[in-house]
């Protein structure tokens, strides 16, 4: 609090191995970089971030918690109506920053969202590609930008409980001030694939949820069906 009262812009850069619980300082700065143990040439690379010489574009690898008191806290839950609260703790049901969250200096515009389903019947567990997401990205911003799609899976009609949230396949462009790109993300078979009452990895037919985001923001939401097997 002494350095904020000194200071008209507060950078806290935070250099760690495990996700602390920094709601104080999160409340105190106006930017947070989290670079966890950055190795070597961390220093260098950090010291080009601060300077604007290259944009932000790391998304968190772990939820970071209000308080000590919640840990263990993590995005993938598994789907289920009993809610555990931590006798310890605030009645906090999320984390402080989530896993896959970060930002840069500016953000990319999505759009022409669109799901391509090749399946003709229900994949095997396997990697081949089932369904493509592609979408259309642009830059409006006088800086570089760093975009990291990411695609999570939303079971809704699996036999056995899976995880309310399933982080399947990312990616990262690095657009130029004024660029424009085509993305695209995939979910193969054992993407959709999961281990049975009978301990075998299949995939089940049914709706899976699909949900792209980048760092804090929701880009686009749909449904992919996986047919049934045919004879």
């Amino acid at each position: 609090r002494t350095v904020r009262g000194q200071a008209q812009r507060l950078v806290t850069m935070i250099i760690g191995g495990r996700p602390y619980a920094i709601p104080e300082i999160a409340e105190e700065t106006d930017a947070l970089l989290l670079s966890f143990y950055p190795g070597p040439w961390g220093g260098y690379a950090l010291a080009k971030i601060l300077a604007g010489q290259c944009p932000p574009s790391g998304r968190l690898a772990a939820s970071l918690p209000y308080n000590a008191g919640e840990l263990p806290v993590y995005y993938n839950k598994k789907r289920t109506d009993r809610v555990r609260r931590y006798v310890e703790a605030k009645d906090h049901r999320e984390a402080l920053y989530a896993f896959g969250e970060g930002m840069g200096y500016a953000e990319a515009d999505y759009g022409k969202f669109s799901l391509e389903n090749l399946m003709t019947s229900c994949p095997n567990p396997d990697d081949q590609i089932a369904a493509r997401i592609h979408f259309a990205l642009c830059n409006p911003a006088s800086v570089p930008v760093a975009a990291v799609p990411m695609l999570f899976i939303t079971d809704l009609e699996s036999d056995v409980t899976r995880r309310a949230l399933e982080l399947k396949d990312f990616a990262r462009y690095l657009l130029a001030a004024g660029d424009s790109c085509q993305g695209m993300l995939n979910l193969t078979g054992a993407d959709l694939a999961v281990w049975n009452t009978e301990m075998r990895k299949e995939v089940q037919p049914g709706h899976v949820h699909l949900t792209l985001k980048d760092g804090f923001r929701i880009l686009w939401e749909t449904e992919l069906t996986i047919p049934f097997k045919t004879n």
